[in-house]
């Protein structure tokens, strides 16, 4: 975990916004309000002060703890959990985020170990419950009681820990890696009843089939998913796995494709439909989907290494059955390079955080540090990512930056998070384009366009993806649209923007006349087709727009010079 700097400032005092409780409850609200907005130095500094003024305070030191976690001061934070954990032997907080700290770290078997111990707290802190309900556990039917209402006051117990589920996971994790498979499969069980998240404990679930190589008993358990859930790419993505060790090549290639169809960012995913086109002999296919790949994932050794191969194959024109079994051996490696899920508390409302934090970013962008504000934007969405806008702006900057796998992950969970998002759409489909992915494009396009019809700038991309495609028809239709629509509006009227927190569309998009572009796309499109004259129209009619432009001057003077040249032959 990288440290975080400051990068804005709060707008509270603790004398301001606490003037009447005790100075340390003062100095924790304030730390808490601190770590809401990732200022987690002032945090931890705030929070070190409560606990000079009263060392016994339970909890605070968990709020230390997490500070220096997300500090990436990782055995500060475990100092400090074990503090609180010699202090409070039954601290459920303490004890979740240890193993989750722990685990993060690397140590997976110190996480385990931690979490081995959870099922006698659980059971300590029923019983807590179970006597608050006036049970008294020394007499007989009384304990009957207990046993029969077991998973209600333990449902209790969970109820006041949002991460509860989180060392059954860990757990799960551990023995899957041990080869305990059943134990795995237990709970993992446990931490999908107990709200750990469903998509994530299936996929784990299915994965300790896979492990055994039932490859029918992972089928069974994805199609078991599937009806829990719904279509999931990661679902489809195992069921591909199995039904290719089956030998059941075409229902492996179609279940890859609704993967890439429900994440098309998930990368394993194309290589694996990749690897199987290698494997029948479909180059051309392969290398399409592995040159998408490298413009994801740039400099992956083990799809360049493919592509050299799938390139050398069909340059020799090798047959399917001397193809070596190496080569078309699937993966299956996202599965295990996954980040725990540990729910953080907001004290302050999540909307005016998620404004401060845009904000903050855009300053950072106004000032040039775009990387500094895709940090920040991103370490945000690791504790909260419900914000469309927020994921909408880092995916952005990433294809500002021409990380396009990274780009098309974040706008695609900003376009699930809100269906109507329209800039979400639109960003992509020109990641989609970027990919070479044309058809993608157009579809996406078209969706901004079902949004709003008289939006001149789709439009006018959606022509430019139909002319990339060689279908000039499309293309000449969808410019003179363009055209119509910006001769309705304003030019300098912006884009509508899905919401306060929204980052400008100056910082981060280049505004330019479209009906200019337009013209020129036409007039280009014109010579194509050896249509000099509509061409010159075209040409002269961008001049009118922008006379300050000399492109178009240049087009115009070669029409002119190739008219009077055959005039004279």
């Amino acid at each position: 975990m990288k440290k975080l700097l400051p990068v804005f400032s709060l707008f509270f005092s603790i004398a301001v916004v606490y003037p009447f409780l005790p100075a340390e409850t003062k100095l924790i609200k304030s730390a808490r309000r601190s770590m809401d907005y990732m200022a987690y130095e002032q945090a931890a500094s705030f929070l070190k002060q409560a606990l000079l003024k009263k060392p016994s305070q339970k909890d605070v030191r968990i709020h230390l703890a997490f500070a220096y976690f997300r500090m990436g001061k990782d055995e500060e934070a475990i100092r400090a959990l074990k503090e609180e954990l010699f202090l409070f032997p039954n601290s459920f907080n303490a004890f979740i985020l240890l193993g989750y700290v722990y685990f993060n770290q690397g140590d997976y078997d110190a996480a385990a170990s931690n979490c081995h111990d959870f099922e006698s707290l659980v059971e300590k802190a029923a019983k807590a419950e179970a006597k608050k309900d006036g049970l008294d556990l020394f007499q007989r039917s009384h304990l009957d009681i207990f046993s029969r209402k077991y998973q209600y006051f333990i449902g209790k117990v969970r109820n006041k820990n949002p991460n509860f589920c989180l060392p059954y996971f860990i757990l799960g994790l551990s023995y899957k890696k041990s080869g305990s498979f059943r134990k795995a499969a237990n709970n993992f069980e446990y931490a999908l009843e107990w709200g750990y998240d469903p998509v994530e404990c299936h996929t784990q679930l299915i994965d300790v089939e896979l492990i055994k190589e039932n490859w029918e008993g992972a089928l069974s358990k994805s199609q078991e998913a599937l009806e829990a859930e719904g279509p999931q790419a990661e679902f489809n993505f195992l069921m591909g796995f199995s039904y290719h060790h089956l030998g059941e090549t075409e229902n492996a290639a179609r279940c890859f494709k609704k993967s890439i169809e429900l994440k098309p960012y998930l990368s394993e995913s194309l290589e694996n439909l990749a690897k199987i086109y290698i494997g029948q002999g479909e180059f051309k296919n392969a290398i399409l989907l592995l040159r998408k790949v490298l413009k994801m994932v740039i400099f992956d050794q083990e799809t360049y290494s493919l592509l050299r191969q799938a390139l050398l194959r069909q340059a020799t024109g090798a047959e399917p059955k001397k193809i070596e079994k190496t080569i078309t051996k699937l993966s299956k490696d996202f599965i295990d390079e996954l980040e725990l899920e540990y729910k953080y508390d907001f004290v302050a409302d999540v909307n005016e955080v998620v404004f401060g934090i845009n904000a903050s970013a855009l300053d950072l962008i106004k000032a040039g540090r775009i990387n500094a504000a895709g940090n920040l934007m991103k370490n945000f969405l690791e504790i909260h990512d419900l914000s469309p806008e927020l994921n909408y702006n880092l995916a952005k900057l990433y294809e500002i930056n021409k990380s396009l796998g990274k780009a098309l992950q974040y706008a695609w969970r900003a376009k699930e998070l809100k269906e109507d998002y329209k800039d979400a759409y639109d960003l992509v489909a020109s990641i989609f384009f970027e990919l070479e992915n044309f058809e993608e494009s157009v579809k996406f396009y078209e969706k901004v366009i079902e949004f709003d019809p008289k939006d001149a700038m789709s439009h006018f991309n959606l022509g430019c993806v139909c002319f990339t495609m060689k279908d000039y028809e499309k293309a000449e239709g969808h410019w003179r649209k363009a055209i119509k629509s910006e001769q309705k509006i304003k030019q300098a009227e912006e884009k509508d923007k899905s919401s306060q927190g929204e980052l400008s569309l100056d910082i981060t998009v280049k505004v330019w006349p479209i009906s200019f572009e337009a013209h020129k796309s036409l007039g280009n499109l014109y010579l194509r087709k050896n249509l000099k004259e509509k061409a010159m129209d075209e040409f002269i009619k961008a001049i009118e727009l922008e006379p300050q432009d000399p492109g178009p001057y240049f087009e115009v003077g070669k029409i002119y010079f190739e008219v009077r040249v055959s005039v004279f032959l």
